[in-house]
Formats: structure tokens, C-alpha cells, sequence
């Protein structure tokens, strides 16, 4: 860490983080514990205090810096050679470069904050290839676990404001494209449903070579065009 100008208005940071191995998640659940269990500003119990949006910030620094990690653990995934590249400028919060390999694949990101605004409002490019969609869906989205199985390639645009839920699906929008390739859907409600309909086990578990389609997230819904193409099963 190095930091120039400390007495001024504006100081200029440095930083750069190395490690051949960290552990994160035991990090991150360390730091939101006293904040679970304590009480709010207010005095109130942390859980019954009003949930209100971060910032704005105004932050009277400029800073860039790197975030090298061989091996660390987020949400219960192995990640290896974890690159960050950052910088921070009247008040945004530029993130140039963020990749990294999970679960037999490889992740990219591009992102831009601006913390002027209440909510903060973003940008954010993400793409993964060849990533496999268990271990994904079942540290991201737990309650769908051993639905989605398969070989995952997406690219996808989005852009918002607010962190909180109601604020999250009412901003929320963009776009992109996904690509499953030999996968297997099961338990999920629309084979569930499908298999109901037309009183068919054999939908219960819907195996495919491949599934595609692009998607666009707006109004607090998702519109999905996508086909499915498999042995016993072809769906548009």
C-alpha cells in the first residue's frame, strides 16, 4: 500500500494484493457477523432496523491497485488465478479486469459504480465459458441445487441502481446470451410441469446435447427465447 499526498484534500492510493492462497469466505462471514447479531446505530436490534440504501459517497481519494490470488474459496467454489485490476476516480469505482477459472471454467467481468448516487448506479459486463452449472447454481442460487446440470457458456449485459431487493428487480435491466451443452434439467418447475401436463415420468429428467438462447431481464421479468435440442426431446 502507498499513498501520496496524505495531508491534502485529495490523496492518491496504491495497492497491490498477492497470495498464493486465501480464504475468503471464512473472511467475509467473519466481518458480517457482529452486524447480524449487534444492534443498529439506532439501538434497535440489527434485524428490526429499517433496511435503507448505501451511499451517496464522496470519497476524497483516488486509488488503483491489483488483487492476485492462486487459490481461494467464495460461496463453497474453488477459484484459482484470481486477477483483479481497479480504480477509483471522483467517485467512480472502475473495475477494468476481474477473471478468474471456477468449476472447470473460466469467468471475466468488467464493471463501472458510481457512488455519487443513493444505491450507487452500475455497470457490468460478465461472461463465463465452459463453466458446469451445479456447483454455479447451487453456491448462487441454493434453493434451485441439483436442477441444472451441464457445460455453461454465457454473456450477458446488465446495468441498475439500489442494492436492496425491491430497488434490485425495479432497476435491474439488460441482456444476454447462454449456452448449455450436454446437460441435464430436472426437479425445476417447468419439467415438473410439463411432465404433469402430459402425464409423461420420462420429462421428469429432461437430458439435452444442447440448449441456447438470449434473454432480457426488464420490468422486474425475464424473457427467454431458447430452444433445447436432444435424443428424446426438441423444445423452442
Amino acid at each position: 500500500l502507498s499513498a501520496a499526498n496524505p495531508g491534502g484534500k485529495l490523496i492518491a492510493g496504491t495497492t497491490a494484493v498477492r497470495s498464493e492462497r486465501f480464504a475468503l469466505d471464512p473472511l467475509l462471514q467473519t466481518s458480517a457477523a457482529p452486524a447480524a447479531a449487534g444492534a443498529s446505530s439506532s439501538g434497535m436490534p440489527a434485524s428490526a432496523a429499517p433496511a435503507e440504501e448505501i451511499g451517496p459517497f464522496d470519497l476524497p481519494l483516488t486509488a488503483d491497485g491489483t488483487v492476485n490470488i492462486g487459490e481461494t474459496v467464495y460461496k463453497g467454489l474453488a477459484v484459482s488465478d484470481f486477477d483483479l485490476h481497479y480504480r477509483l476516480e471522483n467517485n467512480i469505482l472502475t473495475v477494468d479486469r476481474l477473471t478468474g477459472k471456477v468449476a472447470g471454467g473460466t469467468f471475466h467481468r468488467t464493471a463501472r459504480v458510481d457512488l455519487v448516487k443513493k444505491g450507487l448506479d452500475y455497470r457490468t459486463k460478465v461472461g463465463i465459458a465452459a463453466i458446469q452449472a451445479d456447483p454455479l447454481v447451487t453456491a448462487f442460487l441454493p434453493k434451485a441445487a441439483g436442477t441444472l446440470f451441464g457445460s455453461l457458456t454465457l454473456d450477458t449485459e446488465l446495468s441498475g441502481r439500489g442494492t436492496l431487493p425491491a430497488a434490485l428487480k425495479k432497476n435491474l435491466s439488460g441482456g444476454g446470451e447462454l449456452q448449455v451443452g450436454e446437460g441435464k434439467l430436472t426437479g425445476a418447475g417447468l419439467v415438473r410441469g410439463l411432465a404433469d401436463y402430459l402425464q409423461l415420468d420420462e420429462l421428469r429428467s429432461v437430458t439435452f446435447s444442447q440448449a441456447k438462447g438470449n434473454f432480457r431481464i426488464e420490468d422486474g421479468k425475464l424473457r427467454l427465447d431458447s430452444t433445447v435440442s436432444g435424443h428424446d426431446l426438441r423444445m423452442k
